[in-house]
């Protein structure tokens, strides 16, 4: 392109000068007339037209490699984490937590501690992130204001509100934009929770004990449906398929605001049936028109809206409705349970990380399954087909992409 502009400069320059010397076409030589040099300019601006989606498509295609690195960093904190700790982060836990995540802490019950904080706090020393680390743990978990929906103090808590680059994908221009009412900080990496939607996050309150942890199996009848659950660690030996063929992270796109109403980032609230069964799981795929969401929006659920919060609605992805299909939610806010599905800016589909630290794309025309497949949260294998094997660690189906 530059030595096409450069051939046409030298021809108008050396034209103009033959102009202005009075050497025109009657006088025996060659000049440009106007309409010779519209034409030339004409020609030039057609290149220009062609070049541009060329351009266009060579810069979205350094972003998603961009992007496919990010992931790809996040998949080997989350081994470097495992190397030391024998187990993977919980999905969301209190601050500080557990043995597992803050070793001092031992056994220590912290009652009224908001057990909201992402895992990804747990890998910020793996992610060149230790003094943000330092940082979260120097906090008095009990203080006014301090989770990750409500902090009080911008100025003392700056730590949490600071983007991580590794966390964003360049393709999601609205990524560094923050909430305009809580001024969070967002996040485009999110973990896989398997195919396990039913009731994941049933159960949201303050633990007080370890007992507790296991007595709720009846709010938590899915936990073995995902490598990443709330309030407990589980290692390779959880894995059973095998790491390669266990997803552990994807993107999701974000929005400036809660009830946003666009297919990518909006989340549509449904009716309480509607996540455990066939027909909830249509009406979820068919709530769209064009790239917009129909019917009523949650206003209490921004996906990919803060780092800093572990719940599935923020920061977690099913794996039961191919990529970039709306997202649902039972209730209205948060607190409750839904289908999220991965999505991102990147045609036809989605950058992922496996347990393995591998990273492919997965099309949006994987195969999920018969559509009126219904969840079983007491049987291994996945209803959903390939997508739906690929979530779940130990379900016996070693599926490949």
């Amino acid at each position: 392109m530059r030595n096409i502009m450069t051939f046409f400069r030298a021809i108008i320059s050396v034209n103009t000068r033959n102009v202005r010397s009075g050497k025109l076409r009657g006088g025996g030589e060659n000049a440009f007339t106007l309409v010779e040099l519209l034409v030339v300019i004409a020609i030039i601006g057609v290149l220009i037209a062609l070049l541009l989606p060329a351009v266009q498509a060579a810069r979205e295609a350094a972003r998603r490699m961009q992007c496919s690195n990010h992931v790809k960093q996040y998949c080997l904190a989350l081994h470097n984490y495992h190397d030391v700790q024998s187990a993977f982060p919980a999905s969301r836990i209190h601050l500080p937590v557990y043995d597992k995540f803050f070793p001092s802490s031992g056994s220590t019950a912290y009652t009224g501690v908001f057990c909201g904080w992402t895992g990804t706090i747990a890998i910020l020393p793996y992610m060149e992130q230790s003094s943000r680390y330092d940082s979260f743990m120097a906090v008095d978990p009990m203080a006014a204001g301090f989770t990750p929906l409500q902090l009080t103090d911008k100025v003392t808590y700056r730590f949490v509100d600071d983007p991580i680059s590794t966390l964003l994908c360049p393709s999601d221009g609205g990524a560094l934009l923050k909430n305009p009412v809580r001024n969070l900080t967002k996040r485009n990496i999110v973990t896989s929770r398997g195919d396990g939607m039913w009731q994941s996050e049933q159960y949201f309150g303050n633990e007080t004990t370890k007992a507790d942890l296991v007595n709720l199996a009846s709010d938590r009848k899915v936990d073995h449906r995902s490598m990443f659950i709330r309030s407990g660690w589980k290692g390779m030996n959880s894995c059973i398929d095998g790491t390669s063929n266990t997803l552990a992270v994807s993107e999701t796109t974000t929005s400036l605001t809660t009830a946003n109403n666009t297919v990518l980032g909006g989340v549509r609230n449904h009716t309480d049936s509607a996540m455990i069964n066939a027909d909830g799981r249509i009406q979820c795929m068919n709530a769209r028109k064009g790239t917009m969401l129909t019917g009523t929006m949650s206003t209490g659920i921004q996906r990919g809206g803060s780092w800093t919060f572990g719940h599935v609605a923020w920061s977690g992805f099913h794996t039961v409705n191919p990529p970039n299909s709306p997202n649902c939610a039972r209730g209205v806010d948060s607190t409750d349970w839904g289908l999220f599905p991965p999505s991102s800016f990147h045609s036809g589909g989605v950058n992922v990380g496996f347990f393995d630290g591998s990273g492919r794309f997965l099309t949006e025309t994987i195969d999920c399954g018969p559509a009126t497949a219904i969840q079983n949260p007491t049987a291994l294998d996945s209803q959903y087909g390939v997508f739906g094997a690929l979530g779940t660690p130990a379900g016996g189906e070693s599926v490949t992409l």
